[in-house]
C-alpha cells in the first residue's frame, strides 16, 4: 500500500529512470520469488544509517529540556530512533537518466552482473498492491557535522544520507514497523533481518541491462532465464560496451 502523501522528497518527474544493479544470482532469485527484498537498516555498511546529525541531536537534547507539548515528541524521538533501526527495512535504486560506470563497478565487480531499468512511477505503481504501507522518495545528502535540519519524523533519517554518498543518487521504498517505540533493544534485535514484497516483475521492469564487459555466453544465459521465467521485457548488453569511434 501506497500512501496518497510522502513524507519525503520525490522526484520531479515521475517518469524518471531508476535502476538497481545485481549480481547474478541476486537476479536469478528475484525471477523464482517475484519478491523485492528490504534490508534491515542498521545492517548496511554506512554506520550513520538511520542516525541524527550532531547538530540535531544537540537541538533534540535542548528542546527535551524545554517545557511544552513539543518536548514529548523530542523525547520520544532520541528514546526510540536507535530501535526504529532495528524496524525499518529498505530496497534501494539509483535515480538518473542513463546507465552508471561507477554503480557497475561497485555492484557487478565479477562483470557477472545485470541492471533493471524501470520508472519512478513504475515502482510505486508495482508495490501499490502490498498489504504493509511502503514510502518511496528520494534521498537527501547532508553535511553531519553541521547540518541543523529537523522534520521531525521517524523516517527522515533513513532519507538521509552523508553527502560522500552522493554518488549513488538513491531512491529508496520503504517500510517501518511502527511498534518499534514499544520495544527494547533486545526486543529490537529478533526483527527480521529482511522482509519481502511480492510485485508484478513485468510491470516494475522495462529493460534488462548486462554488465558491458561479460562474455557473450552470459548475455545469452540472462536471456535463456528470463524466458524461463516468462518474462518478456528487452535485454540488452550495456551501452558502455559500445566500441569507441576515432
Amino acid at each position: 500500500m501506497i500512501p496518497d502523501k510522502m513524507p519525503c522528497k520525490e522526484p520531479l518527474d515521475t517518469n524518471s529512470k531508476i535502476w538497481r544493479y545485481m549480481d547474478f544470482a541476486k537476479f536469478v532469485w528475484l525471477l523464482e520469488t517475484g519478491q523485492l527484498y528490504f534490508s534491515r537498516s542498521d545492517k548496511f555498511d554506512d554506520p550513520y544509517e538511520g542516525t541524527l546529525p550532531q547538530k540535531v541531536r544537540e537541538y533534540v537534547a535542548m528542546r527535551i529540556k524545554e517545557n511544552g507539548a513539543i518536548s514529548v515528541l523530542f523525547k520520544t524521538f532520541q528514546q526510540h530512533y536507535p530501535t526504529a533501526r532495528k524496524a525499518t527495512y529498505v530496497n534501494c535504486w539509483h535515480l538518473n537518466d542513463n546507465e552508471s560506470a561507477a554503480m557497475w563497478g561497485l555492484y557487478s565487480k565479477n562483470k557477472n552482473g545485470i541492471a533493471l531499468q524501470s520508472r519512478y512511477k513504475s515502482l510505486r505503481d508495482s508495490l501499490h498492491k502490498a498489504t504493509e504501507e511502503i514510502f518511496i522518495g528520494e534521498v537527501s545528502y547532508r553535511d553531519y557535522s553541521s547540518d541543523e535540519n529537523f522534520r521531525g519524523n521517524f523516517l527522515s533519517p533513513f532519507y538521509s544520507k552523508m553527502k560522500s554518498y552522493e554518488h549513488e543518487k538513491e531512491v529508496r521504498a520503504i517500510m517501518q514497523d511502527i511498534n518499534f517505540v514499544k520495544h527494547t533493544m533486545q526486543e529490537a534485535d529478533l526483527n527480521p533481518l529482511g522482509k519481502l514484497v511480492k510485485i508484478d516483475l513485468t510491470e516494475l521492469i522495462e529493460c534488462i541491462y548486462v554488465n558491458p564487459f561479460c562474455p557473450q555466453w552470459f548475455f545469452d544465459i540472462v536471456n535463456g532465464v528470463c524466458k524461463k521465467y516468462d518474462l518478456h521485457v528487452k535485454t540488452t548488453k550495456s551501452d558502455l560496451s559500445i566500441d569507441p569511434v576515432f
